[in-house]
């Protein structure tokens, strides 16, 4: 992209990674410019092929489908950009393709141990998203061995870490402990 918008010239320091990222949120919310999803991911992947991390996740849930009208996308190529969120050390990209597999958009089966190991891997990343999903994993017995405690305690780390995060705190309060 040239940098240029309705918002106006899109340049930061010459971090052509940053003027994309940036002009692709544009694209993806409609500020400024008519909302365009193509010309997002466009965006997007510009700066993520210059190595901006936030960048591939952007594109990995919006190939997912996130902002489309919709149901579904492309899971193939949004498991590529979490992939590669992965290998840069995003804990949340674990997440979403954790999700992903959890939700059998990897190949068409659900695969619970595939997913646990993404969020167990995503929590050594430091991701609350990816620990939330692993006391998921450990109060449902999904892709792991049921143990409610264990869930618990998670859940319990994961609300002295974020007291806000109203998941967690609704985890703890309305799960069958």
């Amino acid at each position: 992209t040239d940098g240029t918008c309705k918002y106006g010239w899109i340049e930061f320091n010459n971090r052509w990674d940053y003027a994309d990222k940036s002009t692709g949120y544009l694209y993806e919310n409609g500020y400024g410019v008519e909302k365009n999803i193509e010309l997002a991911k466009e965006n997007f992947r510009k700066a993520a092929d210059l190595g901006d991390v936030e960048a591939m996740m952007r594109l990995g849930r919006l190939y997912r489908g996130d902002r489309q009208a919709t149901s579904g996308g492309d899971y193939l190529e949004a498991a590529i950009w979490f992939s590669k969120a992965i290998e840069k050390g995003r804990g949340d990209a674990c997440s979403d393709l954790g999700n992903m597999y959890v939700d059998g958009q990897c190949g068409g089966v659900k695969n619970y141990e595939k997913g646990f190991k993404l969020f167990v891997k995503g929590m050594e990343f430091g991701s609350l998203r990816s620990k939330g999903n692993v006391g998921w994993c450990y109060f449902n017995g999904n892709g792991v061995t049921q143990d409610k405690a264990k869930a618990k305690q998670i859940i319990q780390e994961y609300v002295d870490a974020d007291p806000n995060n109203e998941w967690a705190q609704n985890a703890l309060k309305n799960w069958d402990w």
